[in-house]
C-alpha cells in the first residue's frame, strides 16, 4: 500500500519535471510566441496525464473507436514532450558550447597578446635605462678634472631627470603586466572548469568511438540527449498507469457478474422460488436436495384417526348366564 503510494508520488513528480522541462523548450524553439507556447504546452501535458489515467479506468468499457484515439493522442503528446526536452537539452549545451568558444575563453589569446605587448615595452625601457646609465658613467668619467665640470654637471642631472621618467613609466607597465597575469589566470581556471564540466562528454565518446574529437564528443551528447528523452517522459506515464492498477486491484473493484439463471414456475404447486433459493437449489447436488418441511407437522401428508365407538351399558348380548 506505501509501495503503491510512492509510486504515485514519484509518477505525479517526474511527470511535471518533463513537462516543465518540455515547456521550456518548446518555448525556447519559437521564441516569438513565448507565453502563447507555453500556455498550450501546460494544458497539452495535463490533458496527457489525465487521458492516460482515463483509458486505464474505463478501458473495457468504451468503444474500440475512442480508444484508438485517445491512445493516439497520449502516443503523440508523448513525443511532443520528448520533442520538447530534446529542445531543452540541445540548447543547453549548445550555449555550453558556446561559452566555452566564444565566452570568456576566447578573450585568454588576446589577454596574453597584450601581455606580450607590456613586456616587449618593458625590455624597450630597460634597454634606454641601460643607455643613460651608460652615457652618465661616461660623462662622469670625464668630468672629473675639466673646466666644463658644470656644464657636464647639468647634463648628468638632465639625464637621471629622464631615467626617473622612465622608471615610472616601467613601474606603471609592470602594474599592468601583474593586472593582466590575473586575468590570465582567471580566465584559464574558467577553461579548466569548462573542460571538467565537458569531460565526461569526452570520456564517453572515447568509450564508444576509441577518440574524443569534437564530431565525437558530438555524436556522443546526442546519444546520450535521446536516451533521457526516450526514458523520462514514457516512464512517468507508466508508473502512473502502474499505480492506479495496483490500487483498482488493492480496492477489489467488482467486475460485471452473470445474471444467475431463474428456473421455470412450477405449475403444479404455482409455487415461484425465490432468486437466491433457485441459485442455491441449482448449486447444490441432486442427491442433498430435500423437500421442504411443515413447521408444525413435519409429515407430508395429516394422519387420519379413526372414531372411538361408543360403548352402550345395557348391551348384554356377550354374557353368558
Amino acid at each position: 500500500m506505501v509501495l503503491n503510494h510512492i509510486a504515485r508520488i514519484v509518477a505525479i513528480v517526474i511527470s511535471i519535471a518533463a513537462g516543465t522541462i518540455s515547456v521550456i523548450g518548446l518555448a525556447a524553439m519559437f521564441s516569438g510566441a513565448f507565453w502563447a507556447v507555453v500556455t498550450v504546452a501546460s494544458f497539452l501535458e495535463i490533458a496527457k496525464v489525465v487521458t492516460a489515467a482515463w483509458l486505464e479506468q474505463h478501458w473495457k468499457t468504451i468503444g474500440w473507436k475512442l480508444k484508438s484515439y485517445l491512445v493516439s493522442a497520449v502516443v503523440v503528446l508523448m513525443l511532443i514532450t520528448s520533442l520538447g526536452i530534446y529542445g531543452f537539452l540541445a540548447r543547453a549545451h549548445i550555449e555550453q558550447q558556446i561559452q566555452m568558444t566564444t565566452g570568456e575563453t576566447s578573450r585568454l589569446p588576446l589577454i596574453e597578446s597584450k601581455i606580450k605587448v607590456e613586456r616587449q615595452k618593458l625590455a624597450d625601457l630597460d634597454k634606454q635605462l641601460a643607455q643613460i646609465d651608460n652615457s652618465l658613467s661616461v660623462m662622469t668619467e670625464k668630468s672629473k678634472g675639466t673646466k666644463d665640470a658644470r656644464s657636464a654637471l647639468a647634463a648628468t642631472d638632465a639625464q637621471r631627470k629622464n631615467r626617473n621618467v622612465l622608471v615610472a613609466d616601467k613601474d606603471k607597465i609592470f602594474a599592468v603586466i601583474t593586472d593582466l597575469e590575473m586575468e590570465k589566470s582567471r580566465l584559464e581556471n574558467t577553461v579548466k572548469k569548462n573542460e571538467v564540466e565537458v569531460g565526461p562528454l569526452k570520456y564517453l565518446a572515447k568509450l564508444y568511438y576509441g577518440e574524443a574529437s569534437s564530431s565525437n564528443v558530438e555524436q556522443a551528447v546526442q546519444m546520450l540527449i535521446l536516451t533521457l528523452v526516450f526514458v523520462f517522459d514514457p516512464l512517468a506515464i507508466a508508473l502512473l498507469l502502474a499505480s492506479n492498477h495496483a490500487a483498482n486491484a488493492r480496492k477489489g473493484i467488482p467486475q460485471p457478474a452473470k445474471q444467475a439463471v431463474v428456473p421455470p414456475v412450477n405449475r403444479e404447486s404455482r409455487v415461484i422460488p425465490m432468486p437466491h433459493r433457485a441459485a442455491k437449489l441449482a448449486s447444490a447436488k441432486p442427491n442433498t436436495v430435500k423437500p421442504p418441511r411443515n413447521k408444525r407437522n413435519h409429515r407430508a401428508t395429516p394422519i387420519l384417526k379413526r372414531p372411538r365407538k361408543k360403548k352402550n351399558a345395557l348391551d348384554l348380548s356377550g354374557a353368558k348366564f
